[in-house]
């Protein structure tokens, strides 16, 4: 019998880990399935209403959202991030946090319902027609140049003579279109500014939306926006949409307020789930509230086809967790105030208040700029370019890191466990989440032809830009986990604020001159430039080479490099097939290489890449059979 006190505390470690990794495992298991239902459902519920709503619809609920995450961000407490960082949080933080967020709740709401015509005042596009609002160049000039017969105005006839005449020899080709199109977009802004078009409009040829809106300019009045409505109207294929139906904007602002109130309503007992590693409950939570939101938001888009498909289904979601959070956990929350756990709980989240101000300008900042410089459409096409093209990467990274936070905490102490433990969570998320960004920066445009229609073309370039900004998430992700659980969550949102002066700095030249594009630039470059002090601080913390770091995800950059040369290579190779078929061969080519580079890295350099997807699976497969056993 060994009575070594040193192996029996040996034992005692290795029993602890064994033990904490598989409560990390059966709750990544619970985390991954919820995260692959609910994708499935997004991208169906995607897909539906991308082919039956706008992109001017999406970016008026887009607007809404902005609102409400600015004003939430900008009042948040950290009190819940406290109370899971907390080893024992008792009942009275717990109802001093639930009683504080449920008046928040009602206040901002309060406001939201109250300043909503500010609010949309605010996005309301500028009257003036710039030049990256022009869609379609030729088209626009070829209408222009041979009016339809109709009601409308006679835009030719209200341009400068110098310009009629260059508009008449450029149908020979006398004239460049480029240096046309700049001409008749400075005209047409000295129109919409002078003019008064609307009394020469027979209104009953307008659509009842139309109608409406132009009678509430007139009752400002405000002749640059009437004129720049029936501009938009006129030549709605060519010309982007920028002026906000206010009325409908109001109303929509309004409806998703009510979404604070909800959440503020939630079970708090719910952080119980979180500290535990309960991640089953969690699955319940975010699936039904997510079959809510498909199934309402899809059923109205096929009835209505208007952006109200998208608001009610989002308050319906919402309506959904709040009742399912008190069906799955019995605690009880009341309303109660206790100053001395109201200030413990604040010391901690004040830097999670910091770092949620910082990371929400710097998340939502280039939606704002595009919302008010470029417009409701532009910032339809943007936000769904950005949810595409990062949703999968960092959903990754973030369903881990929801798993490895509390399991992070739990060994805050233990700088070897923590180091290990992190660099295995870096390598597995690298190992998923580079191909997919990946994939989509190769088949933007295939996905977008092939299954959301070319009516979403335009943001094509922004999507491919936004492909890298989720390859780089997806490893940043990972850095602010493992600091807020060591204690130390100020390092973040000092980190996120030298990104957001870098993207300030670039946001503007880039959007000018390119457009989202340009706009998902600027976001992408200050992501990269900030790396290096991130990277700095990480391995100060886990007491890390730099070398090991670059161990870690060197095979997933290899692998992603081959995957990218055949796809490109090949790609001509298979052009006269089917656009269905080419898509599938050179998706399964770019898969095939990216195993393969795999395989041979796992031979050449034993960095254990395919043994941590067996482990995975294998554990998931035991969590699997747990849950059948107990059920």
């Amino acid at each position: 019998m060994n009575n070594d006190p040193g192996n029996t505390s040996a034992e005692s470690t290795v029993k602890s880990e064994k033990h904490l990794f598989q409560k990390v495992v059966r709750g990544g298991f619970w985390v991954f399935s919820l995260r692959i239902a609910q994708q499935l459902l997004f991208m169906a519920r995607l897909l539906v209403l991308a082919w039956l709503l706008l992109p001017s619809d999406f970016g008026l609920l887009g607007i809404a959202l902005i609102s409400l995450a600015t004003l939430e961000t900008f009042t948040q407490t950290g009190f819940q991030a406290a109370l899971i960082q907390t080893k024992d949080p008792n009942h009275s933080a717990l109802n001093t946090a639930w009683t504080f967020g449920l008046l928040r709740g009602a206040l901002l709401c309060g406001l939201i319902v109250l300043a909503a015509p500010w609010i949309v005042g605010f996005f309301d596009g500028s009257a003036d027609l710039k030049p990256n609002q022009i869609r379609n160049p030729q088209a626009l000039l070829q209408r222009i140049a041979s009016p339809r017969p109709g009601a409308g105005p006679d835009w030719a006839r209200l341009l400068s003579a110098d310009t009629r005449a260059k508009l008449a020899r450029w149908q020979t080709d006398q004239v460049p279109p480029e240096d046309l199109t700049e001409e008749v977009r400075r005209d047409l802004n000295r129109i919409i500014r002078q003019e008064r078009l609307s009394d020469a409009v027979d209104v009953t040829a307008l659509t009842e939306s139309c109608r409406r809106r132009l009678a509430a300019y007139q009752d400002r009045p405000d002749t640059a926006r009437q004129n720049r409505l029936l501009l938009e109207t006129w030549y709605a294929p060519e010309i982007d949409t920028v002026l906000i139906d206010r009325q409908t904007a109001c109303g929509v602002l309004r409806v998703i307020s009510l979404t604070l109130l909800v959440n503020a309503l939630v079970n708090i007992g719910l952080v119980f789930f979180h500290r535990e590693l309960q991640f089953r409950p969690q699955f319940v939570l975010q699936f039904g509230s997510t079959l809510a939101d498909a199934a309402l938001s899809v059923t109205l888009a096929v009835a209505y086809r208007n952006v109200w498909a998208l608001v009610w289904g989002r308050l319906a979601g919402q309506v959904v967790f709040l009742v399912l959070s008190y069906v799955l956990h019995p605690y009880r929350p009341r309303l109660r105030w206790d100053w001395a756990q109201g200030r413990q709980l604040w010391r901690f989240g004040k830097w999670i208040l910091g770092s949620s101000i910082i990371g929400f300008l710097v998340l939502q900042g280039d939606n704002l700029f595009v919302g008010k410089l470029l417009g409701l459409t532009m910032l339809g096409f943007y936000q769904m370019a950005y949810r595409i093209s990062n949703l999968p990467a960092t959903e990754v990274s973030n369903m881990i890191s929801r798993v490895t936070f509390p399991a992070y905490a739990k060994v805050q102490d233990d700088i070897p466990r923590l180091r290990l433990a992190y660099l295995k969570v870096l390598q597995f998320t690298c190992l998923i989440s580079f191909p997919v960004a990946m994939l989509l920066f190769l088949f933007a445009e295939d996905f977008v032809h092939l299954v959301l229609r070319d009516k979403w073309l335009p943001m094509v370039p922004a999507m491919q830009v936004l492909a890298w900004l989720g390859l780089i998430r997806s490893v940043g992700s990972t850095f602010a986990p493992l600091f807020t659980s060591v204690g130390k969550p100020h390092i973040s949102p000092r980190i996120q604020f030298f990104r957001l002066l870098a993207m300030a700095i670039l946001i503007w030249p880039c959007t000018r001159l390119w457009g989202i594009a340009g706009t998902a630039l600027s976001v992408v470059a200050s992501g990269l430039l900030l790396q290096p002090a991130s990277i700095y601080c990480l391995l100060r913390e886990i007491r890390c080479r730099l070398s090991e770091l670059i161990r870690r995800v060197f095979p997933s950059v290899v692998a992603i490099a081959v995957m990218a040369l055949l796809v490109l290579t090949l790609r001509r190779m298979v052009s006269d097939l089917n656009p269905w078929w080419q898509f599938a061969v050179l998706l399964l080519i770019g898969l095939g290489g990216y195993v393969l580079s795999l395989l041979v890295l796992d031979r050449l350099g034993r960095y254990n890449n395919l043994g941590l997807f067996r482990d995975q699976i294998r554990i998931m497969q035991d969590a699997a059979a747990m849950y059948r056993k107990k059920t």
